[in-house]
């Protein structure tokens, strides 16, 4: 994966999403473009929003080791329920608490351990 560019993962992990959500999508005639601003917001939300953030992460994941990339990904959800409960005012229900009281504790243990290794 080293070789291939950040801009290439990118490209072909949105056309794997496209081609495996677009009949879901057209079965259930959810694709509502009703005029040309709202196509435009479309475009500007897969492109940048979606695009250009996911372009940024390949690049920047390159960037730490193996064991730092696998503890990010398994902190990205814990980033999204507490930027829900600060930015949207969300409550997380139990579920939630506790899948986030796991994934913390299974990172800190992490790091704890890979700070008594030797490198």
């Amino acid at each position: 994966m080293k070789d291939i560019s950040a801009l290439e993962i990118c490209l072909v992990e949105m056309i794997v999403a496209t081609l495996v959500l677009l009949p879901f999508v057209i079965h259930n005639n959810q694709l509502h473009i009703k005029n040309i601003q709202t196509g435009i917001i479309i475009l500007i939300l897969g492109i940048v929003h979606t695009g250009l953030a996911y372009i940024l992460y390949f690049t920047g994941i390159r960037k730490v080791k193996a064991q730092n990339a696998a503890l990010l990904s398994y902190i990205d959800p814990l980033c999204a329920i507490l930027f829900s409960m600060i930015i949207l005012g969300e409550i997380p229900n139990k579920a939630q608490k506790i899948g986030a009281l796991l994934i913390f504790s299974s990172s800190l243990i992490t790091e704890i351990k890979n700070k008594k290794v030797p490198n």
